[in-house]
């Protein structure tokens, strides 16, 4: 089951995408990108079947499957998991050994990329993970990298800062030559219409785990003044759900509202004003963007975030709220007051959106351009 089109060059085009895990936001965009087959090991807790057909089929294989298929199967385009996600190394080094050596055989060479938006520092983390002395994680970061970077053509950035942290590791000339911004943005979402939003609603949506700032939301929600008129709907799953479940029973001014489908979750995020996502470090892990934060910008919510996210600046620049990671709950609750009263349209606040979205540029750029023709070379051409 090979995902093909319509090839430049006469005859079809065939494309794969090689992620380690598949979620239903990302289902529901493979219908809007290049058709190719997606092959996945685990499939995320909001994983839904419903919206896996498509014009992208997707297939579940272990890691050991997942190279073999890649060394039997022709492709022309291959996109992979992006080189800073260290508990990808070994999958990724082996598909790219796989595609390169088939390449060898067949002297027939696929376009290989991966979208990049991690800004975790791989040292940090094998450090903290593996317990490696610095130098040493440092060291092996840059062999992995430059292996992995080197087997690739084309990197589409979806952040400066993913950029900056890989050029520490790799030779940023080497780097220049494969890369293109795309910045992680979404477009107005085309969800149906519905009721507008309603001023008074503050909506968290996504996992109830320590890392999404779930227990900074709801200490900063006991700190809001006496009659503020606002309500809080938490929408999700998760680890803390019990501690969630017992924090909103007998609140009139919370909504808690568990794993709903996605049509839901749409109607929800139209009818926000306000969306709060609290992104906290936990050990190596840092918020890459933040989907949550992109739903809520597609349709037209006020953000309050933190600056752990890789969108931060954008954010503050374009009138949302963003604090530090550990802000007190007391400045936390005045930061949702203040994105609560603002008085902006959500199509104000789409408006500053690229019409396009961004991740399906990049999409078109790994999976559609010609690939016979390196990133440097298709850049001075354009």
């Amino acid at each position: 089951m090979t995902a093909t089109s319509g090839s430049a060059h006469g005859g079809a085009t065939r494309r794969v995408r090689v992620y380690g895990s598949v979620r239903s936001a990302q289902l529901e965009r493979f219908r809007t990108m290049t058709p190719a087959l997606v092959l996945h090991r685990e499939r995320r807790y909001d994983f839904d079947a419903a919206l896996a057909d498509g014009p992208s089929p997707v297939r579940q294989l272990g890691r050991l499957a997942t190279v073999l298929h890649l060394l039997r199967t022709p492709y022309d385009a291959v996109e992979l998991n992006e080189p800073l996600m260290v508990h990808r190394w070994g999958s990724v080094a082996a598909q790219v050994a796989a595609v390169r050596l088939r390449a060898v055989l067949t002297r027939r060479r696929p376009t290989v990329g991966a979208y990049c938006i991690d800004i975790t520092d791989p040292a940090d983390r094998l450090a903290l993970d593996r317990r490696l002395p610095h130098p040493l994680a440092r060291w092996l970061s840059r062999r992995v990298l430059s292996f992995v970077v080197g087997g690739m053509d084309r990197l589409a950035f979806g952040t400066e800062g993913s950029r900056r942290l890989l050029e520490e590791y790799v030779d940023p000339a080497t780097v220049a030559a494969r890369a293109r911004m795309f910045p992680a943005l979404p477009q107005p979402c085309d969800c149906p219409p519905g009721p507008g939003p309603d001023p008074t609603t503050v909506l968290f949506v996504g996992a109830f785990k320590e890392r999404k700032g779930i227990r900074q939301l709801l200490a900063a929600w006991d700190e809001l003044p006496p009659g503020h008129g606002l309500r809080l709907r938490l929408v999700g799953k998760g680890e803390l759900l019990p501690d969630v479940h017992a924090w909103a029973a007998g609140r009139d001014d919370v909504e808690l509202v568990v794993d709903p489908p996605r049509a839901e979750i749409h109607a929800l995020l139209r009818r926000a004003h306000v969306l709060v996502l609290l992104s906290q470090r936990s050990g190596w892990w840092r918020e890459q963007v933040g989907l949550p934060l992109l739903e809520g910008l597609a349709h037209g919510c006020e953000v309050v975030t933190t600056d752990e996210t890789g969108i931060a600046g954008w954010l503050a620049e374009h009138g949302h709220t963003v604090v530090p990671a550990h802000a007190p709950a007391r400045q936390v609750a005045e930061a949702i007051g203040v994105a609560a009263a603002a008085s902006r349209s959500a199509d104000e606040v789409r408006a500053a959106l690229p019409r396009t979205d961004t991740r399906i540029d990049a999409d078109h750029w790994l999976l559609g351009g010609r690939p016979d023709v390196p990133a440097a070379e298709e850049r001075r051409a354009g």
